[in-house]
């Protein structure tokens, strides 16, 4: 059990693990244990339990320390993150480094793809000093490119012909494959993430998760959950305007009427194809928190399934894939909007009764 009450084997962290990984932390839970219970301990006897894990003394008293203060080998897992981990802070002198190599590579280059001038200043970054996190990168290009794009110091976002300049203003919606298994029937899963992503932070406000391809049930699931995540928010309410990309098929046709029967301001691109992860790609990232995102894999054949093995991947049950990207969506939120961020969306949909009737009405006159 945890600190907190809570059965480690139910932590999302712990879910997330590999099975390799899984396997490689209760070994040192195990060892942990016997060195603890051990009635006289000395340096030796550490080397010894340390040598059978492959790790030195040092580690290994840090590793003891974690255990006695968690009781979870959730932390004690290879590789595994603090279990608080400390939200960065960035020294002006830091910043104006990371701005002067921003500007850099904004200069280089017409591209104004977030990720793509990410990489480009983390590759450039040099031996002298270590480069800053990826979301710390991403959030200095975001101001960048903004304070580029308005000439006059004004922050905005833009995505498909729309322009966001606060939060709540457009969402965006968008599919993607996370990169981990689920259960169905005999073939394990990656499931299908749909994502309402505020354009002016990229935080993920909204989402619904399932083990088939995205749907028009997947976009309402979605909108019910931002209005729900963002109903604490402390800021004035606002009705945003929707962007997202549909298929020809009749759900997106019904959907687009209760869209138009609600007064929301839609916006996106039809095509034979459903649209699959460019926007998440732009506007997350590649990962959601710890998680990895596959933008592509949508539209492959076999993406969903691809690359399972057995031996490597744990299988989770959809509530526990459920419990893991919610998680990581907290903990991206949190990077985004921060403790004061951010304010309630009202979309105001109908539902289909509703829409069904205004468009008898309609008829009949």
């Amino acid at each position: 059990m945890t600190t907190d009450g809570e059965d480690w084997r139910g932590d999302p962290r712990w879910l997330e693990l590999t099975l390799e990984k899984r396997a490689a932390a209760l070994k040192r839970m195990d060892v942990i244990k016997r060195y603890l219970a051990l009635e006289s301990r000395s340096a030796a006897k550490a080397d010894d339990c340390a040598a059978e894990l492959g790790i030195g003394r040092s580690r290994f008293y840090g590793l003891c320390k974690l255990w006695e203060r968690t009781a979870s080998p959730v932390p004690l897992a290879p590789y595994s993150e603090p279990v608080v981990p400390k939200r960065p802070s960035v020294k002006a002198e830091r910043a104006a480094e990371i701005e002067t190599r921003i500007g850099s590579a904004l200069g280089s280059t017409r591209d104004r793809t977030p990720n793509v001038i990410v990489d480009a200043v983390a590759r450039g970054w040099g031996d002298k000093t270590k480069p800053p996190a990826r979301e710390t990168l991403r959030r200095f290009v975001l101001q960048a490119i903004a304070k580029e794009e308005a000439g006059d110091g004004e922050l905005l976002r833009r995505e498909a012909n729309e322009v966001a300049r606060g939060f709540g203003e457009v969402i965006i919606f968008d599919h993607c494959l996370v990169d981990i298994f689920a259960e169905d029937g005999p073939n394990p899963t990656r499931p299908t993430l749909t994502l309402a992503i505020d354009l002016f932070t990229g935080a993920p406000i909204g989402h619904a998760v399932a083990l088939a391809p995205p749907n028009a049930e997947m976009i309402v699931a979605a909108i019910a959950d931002a209005t729900l995540r963002s109903a604490n928010l402390s800021g004035v309410p606002v009705r945003p305007r929707i962007v997202f990309g549909s298929s020809y098929s009749a759900d997106w046709t019904r959907l687009f009427r209760r869209f138009k029967s609600s007064g929301i301001v839609v916006s996106g691109r039809r095509s034979p194809e459903l649209p699959f992860g460019a926007p998440t790609a732009r506007l997350v990232g590649p990962r959601l928190g710890r998680l990895r995102l596959l933008a592509r894999a949508g539209h492959e054949e076999d993406g969903s399934t691809a690359g399972f093995d057995p031996a490597t991947h744990p299988v989770l049950t959809l509530e526990q894939a459920r419990t893991v990207i919610v998680t990581n969506i907290a903990t991206v939120l949190t990077e985004r909007l921060g403790d004061a961020g951010g304010c309630p969306l009202h979309f105001d949909l109908v539902d289909e009764v509703e829409e069904m009737a205004e468009g008898q009405h309609q008829s009949g006159n």
